[in-house]
């Protein structure tokens, strides 16, 4: 009898363990299930990260281009700006010149009662 009550002990024993056992692999199962799927989503995350870092590192250089030219457009309208005043400082130089020697000499008086 007593062996029976030790078997019994035993045996309860066992079913206790592995009960604890079932229950610790379906934690365990579903913990490992949850991080995978966050794994899974990290990575298409990233995946989806790289491809927006690409475009936009491709966008950026093309920008960059961009204004490069834009820079170079700005320099030559600038340069041509500056050649075209000091060209019109150079005529209304000399308009001025003529015209002073057209009145010191009458003829801007003639010409203009004409």
């Amino acid at each position: 009898m007593c062996h029976s009550k030790v078997g019994q002990q035993i045996d309860n024993f066992l079913d206790s363990t592995l009960e604890h056992i079932s229950e610790e692999h379906q934690q365990l199962s579903a913990a490992y299930s949850d991080i995978s799927g966050r794994f899974e989503s990290s990575q298409k995350t990233l995946l989806s990260l790289k491809q927006e870092l690409k475009s936009l590192t491709e966008m950026h250089e093309i920008l960059q281009k961009h204004n490069e030219s834009l820079k170079q457009q700005h320099d030559l309208a600038s340069e041509q700006l500056s050649k075209l005043q000091e060209e019109r400082k150079q005529l209304s130089k000399q308009l001025k010149e003529k015209e002073t020697r057209l009145i010191s000499s009458g003829k801007w008086e003639s010409a203009a009662s004409k």
